[in-house]
């Protein structure tokens, strides 16, 4: 997906997501921080990074929890769906979405799938990790294991199709293959949340994949957030951001080459408002 007009079309309908998210979580005080490249896009860009096709936030395990909690009722009468494991049955991802349902967004590796979908914005929990990095490793290398089994089993995307991959899919199927998707999630989650009572000092997102490189912040500092310039907005972000953005990219000021520069989701269908780009065969599932 290459062309600057459907980033915008995107761009657009995500920053109406982070409104909603915003005015929600000023009213109910959860605090939250904007994430990854929607964090680098806010300093380095006072906004989205040109080429960049989706919003990230992070919030603490304990505000993850109390949002879930606490946002359906906002949701009533809105365009918009909490999608968590959870919420809805065909997704197997361990961080939530605030889909638009008006909209459709149906990406490569879920065409095959069940989940809802629409134009999102993505919130992760941070949780408590191990001090230890070799905990650390080997938490974050069972959460991934367990992740390859559950989307091969609610056709996520098809690695376990390739002669590796499915000789890998036996192997884990040996450990795992009397679980049901449902038994799986949750001894998926109960391994993310695995230290959250523990009196290690370090937050992380333990449901990425960046295994820890990334963000990495103590639990004394996670909550301490200022507002800075997105778009045309204010929004939170962490108040040690810089060394966040130093965490995932080094010198985060300097401009990747040209040819590095490019989206992260291949996109198989898109419609929103009058738009519409790619295979009309993935319609919305509703």
């Amino acid at each position: 997906m290459k062309s600057d007009n459907i980033v915008k079309q995107l761009q657009k309908k995500e920053l109406e997501i982070l409104k909603f998210v915003d005015n929600f979580c000023q009213t109910n005080d959860i605090p939250y921080f904007l994430s990854a490249g929607t964090l680098l896009g806010a300093i380095r860009h006072k906004g989205f990074i040109p080429w960049d096709d989706d919003i990230d936030l992070g919030m603490t395990r304990e505000n993850y929890e109390r949002f879930i909690q606490l946002v359906p009722k906002a949701l009533k009468d809105t365009d918009y769906m909490l999608q968590t494991y959870k919420t809805d049955a065909g997704y197997p991802l361990p961080f939530l979405k605030i889909i638009n349902l008006t909209t459709t967004l149906v990406e490569s590796n879920a065409k095959d799938g069940n989940a809802k979908n629409g134009v999102f914005i993505d919130i992760f929990p941070f949780d408590v990790v191990p001090d230890n990095k070799a905990l650390r490793w080997l938490q974050i290398k069972k959460c991934k294991l367990l992740t390859f089994v559950i989307h091969t089993k609610m056709n996520y995307y098809t690695r376990a199709q390739t002669p590796v991959g499915g000789m890998i899919y036996k192997l884990l199927n040996l450990f795992w293959g009397r679980y049901s998707v449902r038994e799986l999630l949750e001894k998926r989650q109960k391994e993310i949340e695995k230290y959250n009572q523990s009196n290690n000092h370090n937050m992380s997102i333990v449901t990425a994949t960046t295994e820890f490189r990334t963000e990495t912040l103590s639990k004394t500092e996670i909550n301490d957030v200022i507002r800075i310039p997105f778009e045309d907005g204010m929004f939170l972000a962490n108040s040690n951001y810089e060394r966040m953005l130093e965490q995932s990219y080094g010198d985060y000021m300097k401009f990747p080459p040209v040819e590095e520069r490019g989206t992260r989701h291949d996109i198989v269908y898109l419609q929103l408002d009058d738009f519409e780009f790619g295979d009309p065969t993935y319609k919305k599932k509703k």
